[in-house]
Parts: C-alpha cells; structure tokens; sequence
C-alpha cells in the first residue's frame, strides 16, 4: 500500500514521468497499435484461409 501525500505517491509510481510524454509520442504509439491490429487481423485471415486449403485438399485426397 502506498501511503503519502500525492507527490510523493506519483513520484515513487513514476507518474510525472508518464505525464511527460508528448502528446506527438502518443499519437505514435495509437498508430503502431492500429497498424498492429490490422497486421494481426491480415495473418487471421490468412491462417483462416489456409485452413480451409487444407481440409479441402484433406477431403480430395480420402475420395
């Protein structure tokens, strides 16, 4: 439990160091993430995909 007035509080969870980060590395960071999940979003459906191929190619081959 943390106990203290509320700049000691921020100070020891590093806070102000938080509170520093430029609104431009914000915007950074909102971009990769968005580029992240539309890339993990592609590699689903490419996995979905390749699935299908394969159990279609399963199902020729038992015939």
């Amino acid at each position: 439990m943390v106990d203290g007035p509320v700049t000691e509080v921020a100070r020891e969870l590093n806070v102000h160091e938080i509170a520093r980060c430029r609104p431009t590395e914000a915007a950074g960071e909102r971009a990769e993430r968005t580029r992240l999940r539309a890339e993990l979003a592609e590699k689903g459906r490419d996995v979905a995909l390749r699935k299908e191929i394969s159990a279609y190619y399963a199902a020729q081959h038992h015939r």
